[in-house]
């Protein structure tokens, strides 16, 4: 019965409750802060699993200073306190998640976990029994801008997930073509209808699936 927000804020709009860094939970219609005055950069994406939430985004640690440099652009809320996922995270920033069956999928700029232990996320990744996965052909890749794929939207038809974001083919290359579009079905990967959206439309940052 709780709403979850994440952003860019640390306070309501008229600063009567403060320490919201990021994150806030509205609880019988009052703003709260959520443990240690929340995180030290902005929240862009939320996900549940259960009663957890994980949240990603362009923070290192909780704003209090615990957990410096242990949480890495994504993190759990559980029982109370924050807490690092496997590996310390991720190398770099996480624009989306997404639940599906347990297992939490995470969208964003990254390539690596932080302490390079598991490599080719590429974009992507799957994170199931406690650890990251890479997920088919090393995950994604843009032909067109070097260091500049992203993924910042997911949707599941039924257990394919969709995948939007700026990037034109896999990793390996070995699916090509699209388009900022992706569908993952079956352990593999495969384009949408006319190869995605080009590349002279903005790359598609919300998906749906009704």
């Amino acid at each position: 019965s709780d709403i979850y927000v994440g952003g860019t804020f640390t306070a309501t709009a008229d600063g009567q409750v403060p320490n919201l860094n990021g994150i806030a939970r509205v609880h019988a219609g009052q703003w709260q802060a959520l443990p240690d005055n929340g995180l030290n950069g902005s929240v862009t994406a939320l996900a549940v699993i259960g009663s957890d939430i994980y949240a990603g985004g362009e923070f290192t640690g909780t704003a209090s200073g615990a957990l410096a440099n242990q949480l890495n652009y994504v993190a759990v809320l559980s029982g109370g306190a924050w807490q690092p996922l496997a590996h310390n995270g991720l190398n770099w920033d996480v624009r989306a998640l997404a639940a599906h069956n347990g297992d939490l999928y995470a969208g964003g700029f990254f390539d690596q976990s932080a302490d390079g232990s598991v490599k080719d996320l590429n974009a992507v990744a799957r994170y199931s029994g406690g650890a990251w996965q890479a997920l088919p052909n090393k995950g994604l890749f843009n032909f067109f801008i070097l260091h500049c794929c992203f993924v910042d939207a997911f949707a599941f038809d039924g257990n394919d997930l969709v995948v939007g974001g700026v990037f034109t083919a896999t990793d390996d290359f070995t699916v090509q073509n699209l388009g900022g579009l992706a569908r993952l079905s079956g352990g593999a990967w495969s384009a949408l209808p006319n190869q995605g959206l080009g590349l002279d439309q903005p790359f598609p940052h919300f998906v749906h699936s009704l």
